[in-house]
Protein backbone atom coordinates (compact mmCIF):
# COMPACT_ATOMS: atom_id res chain seq x y z
CA UNK A 1 0.00 0.00 0.00
CA UNK A 2 1.58 3.60 -1.10
CA UNK A 3 -0.12 6.80 0.26
CA UNK A 4 0.47 9.60 -2.42
CA UNK A 5 -0.33 13.27 -1.01
CA UNK A 6 -1.57 15.33 -3.57
CA UNK A 7 -0.34 18.62 -4.55
CA UNK A 8 -3.59 20.01 -5.75
CA UNK A 9 -6.90 19.13 -5.41
CA UNK A 10 -8.44 18.43 -8.87
CA UNK A 11 -10.78 16.02 -9.63
CA UNK A 12 -10.83 14.91 -5.88
CA UNK A 13 -14.62 15.77 -5.49
CA UNK A 14 -14.91 13.23 -8.38
CA UNK A 15 -13.20 10.98 -6.95
CA UNK A 16 -14.98 11.18 -3.86
CA UNK A 17 -18.30 10.93 -5.15
CA UNK A 18 -17.69 7.45 -6.84
CA UNK A 19 -16.39 6.12 -3.51
CA UNK A 20 -18.80 7.73 -1.35
CA UNK A 21 -17.04 9.97 0.60
CA UNK A 22 -18.83 12.66 2.64
CA UNK A 23 -19.51 16.10 2.84
CA UNK A 24 -16.64 16.92 5.76
CA UNK A 25 -14.01 15.42 3.07
CA UNK A 26 -14.56 17.79 -0.07
CA UNK A 27 -12.55 20.47 -1.22
CA UNK A 28 -15.09 23.03 0.00
CA UNK A 29 -15.08 22.06 3.21
CA UNK A 30 -11.27 21.43 3.59
CA UNK A 31 -10.75 24.72 1.80
CA UNK A 32 -13.00 26.84 4.18
CA UNK A 33 -11.25 25.59 7.42
CA UNK A 34 -7.69 26.03 6.30
CA UNK A 35 -5.84 29.04 7.06
CA UNK A 36 -2.13 29.98 7.33
CA UNK A 37 -1.99 27.70 10.47
CA UNK A 38 -4.11 24.64 8.90
CA UNK A 39 -2.88 23.32 5.37
CA UNK A 40 -5.41 20.83 3.07
CA UNK A 41 -4.22 17.44 2.95
CA UNK A 42 -5.47 14.93 0.17
CA UNK A 43 -4.14 11.74 0.54
CA UNK A 44 -4.68 8.84 -2.19
CA UNK A 45 -3.96 5.10 -1.36
CA UNK A 46 -2.78 3.17 -4.30
CA UNK A 47 -2.50 -0.41 -4.24
CA UNK A 48 -1.32 -2.66 -7.56
CA UNK A 49 -1.05 0.63 -9.25
CA UNK A 50 -4.48 1.70 -8.87
CA UNK A 51 -6.35 4.76 -6.18
CA UNK A 52 -8.39 2.15 -3.60
CA UNK A 53 -8.85 4.50 -0.73
CA UNK A 54 -9.11 8.47 0.08
CA UNK A 55 -8.45 10.06 3.01
CA UNK A 56 -8.76 14.04 3.32
CA UNK A 57 -8.18 16.84 6.33
CA UNK A 58 -5.69 19.00 7.09
CA UNK A 59 -2.63 19.53 8.49
CA UNK A 60 -2.53 21.14 11.84
CA UNK A 61 0.19 22.55 13.88
CA UNK A 62 0.09 21.04 17.48
CA UNK A 63 -1.34 23.64 20.37
CA UNK A 64 1.99 25.22 21.73
CA UNK A 65 4.46 23.01 20.30
CA UNK A 66 6.35 22.88 17.39
CA UNK A 67 5.16 19.69 16.42
CA UNK A 68 2.37 19.06 13.93
CA UNK A 69 -0.37 16.60 13.46
CA UNK A 70 -2.72 15.14 10.63
CA UNK A 71 -6.63 15.66 11.04
CA UNK A 72 -9.24 14.29 9.67
CA UNK A 73 -13.18 15.14 9.56
CA UNK A 74 -14.55 11.69 8.23
CA UNK A 75 -12.79 8.18 7.96
CA UNK A 76 -11.02 6.25 5.00
CA UNK A 77 -13.43 6.27 2.42
CA UNK A 78 -13.24 3.44 -0.29
CA UNK A 79 -15.32 1.03 -2.21
CA UNK A 80 -13.84 -2.21 -0.96
CA UNK A 81 -15.40 -2.74 3.01
CA UNK A 82 -13.07 -5.57 3.97
CA UNK A 83 -12.37 -4.99 7.51
CA UNK A 84 -8.64 -6.12 6.37
CA UNK A 85 -8.21 -3.84 3.75
CA UNK A 86 -9.39 -1.01 6.10
CA UNK A 87 -6.68 -2.12 8.49
CA UNK A 88 -4.05 -1.98 6.13
CA UNK A 89 -5.20 1.76 4.88
CA UNK A 90 -4.92 2.29 8.51
CA UNK A 91 -1.22 0.85 9.43
CA UNK A 92 -0.26 2.66 6.12
CA UNK A 93 -1.64 5.95 7.62
CA UNK A 94 0.47 5.16 10.64
CA UNK A 95 3.68 4.05 8.97
CA UNK A 96 3.57 7.55 6.75
CA UNK A 97 2.96 10.26 9.69
CA UNK A 98 5.91 8.57 11.45
CA UNK A 99 8.31 9.16 7.89
CA UNK A 100 6.77 12.57 7.12
CA UNK A 101 7.15 13.65 11.16
CA UNK A 102 3.94 13.84 12.17
CA UNK A 103 3.27 13.86 16.07
CA UNK A 104 -0.46 12.60 16.01
CA UNK A 105 -3.45 11.55 13.78
CA UNK A 106 -6.89 12.68 14.57
CA UNK A 107 -9.56 11.02 12.32
CA UNK A 108 -13.56 11.79 13.20
CA UNK A 109 -16.49 10.34 12.23
CA UNK A 110 -18.69 12.91 11.17
CA UNK A 111 -20.82 11.70 7.75
CA UNK A 112 -18.65 8.61 8.00
CA UNK A 113 -20.31 6.85 4.60
CA UNK A 114 -18.86 3.30 4.22
CA UNK A 115 -17.79 2.91 8.25
CA UNK A 116 -16.20 -0.45 8.38
CA UNK A 117 -15.30 -1.62 12.17
CA UNK A 118 -11.14 -2.19 11.83
CA UNK A 119 -9.49 -1.55 14.76
CA UNK A 120 -5.79 -1.31 14.92
CA UNK A 121 -3.22 -1.48 18.21
CA UNK A 122 -1.59 1.88 16.05
CA UNK A 123 -5.10 3.80 17.03
CA UNK A 124 -6.66 4.32 20.09
CA UNK A 125 -10.94 4.66 20.02
CA UNK A 126 -11.62 7.79 21.99
CA UNK A 127 -15.76 7.68 22.02
CA UNK A 128 -18.23 5.84 19.90
CA UNK A 129 -20.54 8.51 18.32
CA UNK A 130 -24.08 7.78 18.16
CA UNK A 131 -26.13 8.89 15.21
CA UNK A 132 -30.25 8.82 15.08
CA UNK A 133 -30.55 8.13 11.52
CA UNK A 134 -34.21 9.36 9.33
CA UNK A 135 -35.15 7.13 6.78
CA UNK A 136 -36.20 9.94 3.70
CA UNK A 137 -37.21 7.37 1.41
CA UNK A 138 -40.31 6.99 3.71
CA UNK A 139 -43.24 8.41 2.92
CA UNK A 140 -44.23 11.99 4.66
CA UNK A 141 -46.95 10.57 6.76
CA UNK A 142 -44.69 7.62 8.62
CA UNK A 143 -41.87 10.33 8.61
CA UNK A 144 -43.84 12.92 10.73
CA UNK A 145 -45.17 10.29 13.45
CA UNK A 146 -41.62 9.34 14.11
CA UNK A 147 -41.84 12.37 15.78
CA UNK A 148 -43.44 12.82 19.32
CA UNK A 149 -46.94 13.72 19.49
CA UNK A 150 -45.92 17.20 21.50
CA UNK A 151 -43.47 18.14 18.49
CA UNK A 152 -45.87 17.20 16.02
CA UNK A 153 -48.73 19.21 17.98
CA UNK A 154 -46.04 22.11 17.89
CA UNK A 155 -45.16 22.25 14.46
CA UNK A 156 -48.90 22.25 13.46
CA UNK A 157 -49.60 24.96 15.44
CA UNK A 158 -46.61 27.17 14.11
CA UNK A 159 -47.73 26.87 10.76
CA UNK A 160 -51.58 27.60 11.94
CA UNK A 161 -49.48 31.21 12.93
CA UNK A 162 -47.78 31.44 9.87
CA UNK A 163 -44.07 30.04 10.08
CA UNK A 164 -42.67 29.70 7.23
CA UNK A 165 -39.47 27.48 6.78
CA UNK A 166 -36.96 29.37 4.53
CA UNK A 167 -33.26 29.66 3.66
CA UNK A 168 -30.61 32.15 2.26
CA UNK A 169 -27.08 33.15 2.71
CA UNK A 170 -26.79 37.38 4.01
CA UNK A 171 -24.52 38.63 6.11
CA UNK A 172 -27.40 40.09 8.18
CA UNK A 173 -28.26 35.92 8.98
CA UNK A 174 -25.03 35.19 9.77
CA UNK A 175 -25.58 37.96 12.24
CA UNK A 176 -28.93 36.87 13.46
CA UNK A 177 -27.89 33.34 14.06
CA UNK A 178 -24.73 34.36 16.31
CA UNK A 179 -26.34 36.47 18.19
CA UNK A 180 -29.05 34.22 18.88
CA UNK A 181 -26.31 31.43 19.82
CA UNK A 182 -25.30 34.17 22.36
CA UNK A 183 -28.26 34.77 23.72
CA UNK A 184 -28.90 31.37 24.23
CA UNK A 185 -25.48 30.58 25.81
CA UNK A 186 -25.77 33.28 28.20
CA UNK A 187 -29.40 31.57 29.22
CA UNK A 188 -27.82 28.73 30.08
CA UNK A 189 -25.03 29.65 31.68
CA UNK A 190 -27.00 32.56 33.94
CA UNK A 191 -29.47 29.55 34.94
CA UNK A 192 -26.24 27.22 36.00
CA UNK A 193 -24.72 25.60 32.76
CA UNK A 194 -21.25 25.92 32.73
CA UNK A 195 -19.28 26.89 29.76
CA UNK A 196 -19.70 25.09 26.72
CA UNK A 197 -18.33 24.96 22.92
CA UNK A 198 -21.38 25.83 20.90
CA UNK A 199 -19.64 25.37 17.88
CA UNK A 200 -18.89 21.72 18.47
CA UNK A 201 -16.57 20.85 15.23
CA UNK A 202 -13.17 21.02 15.44
CA UNK A 203 -11.46 24.45 13.80
CA UNK A 204 -14.93 25.62 12.40
CA UNK A 205 -15.68 29.46 14.23
CA UNK A 206 -17.47 32.26 12.78
CA UNK A 207 -15.02 33.26 10.19
CA UNK A 208 -15.06 29.79 8.94
CA UNK A 209 -18.71 29.51 8.76
CA UNK A 210 -18.95 32.89 7.50
CA UNK A 211 -16.47 32.26 4.18
CA UNK A 212 -18.78 28.85 3.87
CA UNK A 213 -22.14 30.53 3.48
CA UNK A 214 -20.67 33.57 1.51
CA UNK A 215 -19.22 31.30 -1.18
CA UNK A 216 -22.50 29.32 -1.17
CA UNK A 217 -21.34 25.99 0.05
CA UNK A 218 -23.60 26.25 2.96
CA UNK A 219 -27.01 27.94 3.57
CA UNK A 220 -28.41 28.81 6.84
CA UNK A 221 -31.99 28.01 7.51
CA UNK A 222 -34.66 30.01 9.52
CA UNK A 223 -37.79 30.77 10.08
Amino acid sequence: MIIERLENSDYWDDALESFRGGIFMTTAWIAAMSNNERKPVYLRFIKDDKPVAFLGGLEVYIKDGPGRQLFFYSGITSEIHDPSFIKSCKIALYNYAKKNGYQRISIRSYDYQSFVNAGVKQFKLRKERMEHVFQLTRDNDSLINGFSRSVRQRARKTRREGAVLKKGHSPELVEKLFSLINETSNLRRSKGSGAYSYLFLPFCTRAEIERLVNERYASIYYT
